[in-house]
């Protein structure tokens, strides 16, 4: 009677493991699917940057566009239909 009992209690553990152990497993799937997006996002902002201030003409443009704010950069010319 008493392995009986000893194995109902190691057969509920596993029962128990059993369905936690994919909650884990999905749970570090997550987080390792969205350090991947946020590396993704981070080396396209990263090459961004490269493109902007490797090339003389945008880095200037991408400052007055920055300084600018809300101002507009040149006088508003004739309306195009």
């Amino acid at each position: 009677m008493r392995r009986r009992g000893l194995a109902e209690v190691v057969g509920v553990l596993a029962v128990v493991a059993s369905l936690l152990f994919p909650g884990y497993e999905i749970r570090q799937s997550n987080q390792i699917a969205r350090s991947t997006i946020t590396y993704g996002l981070a080396s396209n902002v990263s090459e961004i940057h490269q493109t902007i201030w490797s090339n003389p003409e945008i880095a200037v443009l991408h400052v007055k566009v920055r300084d600018a704010g809300d101002r507009q950069l040149t006088q508003p010319g004739p309306e195009v239909c």
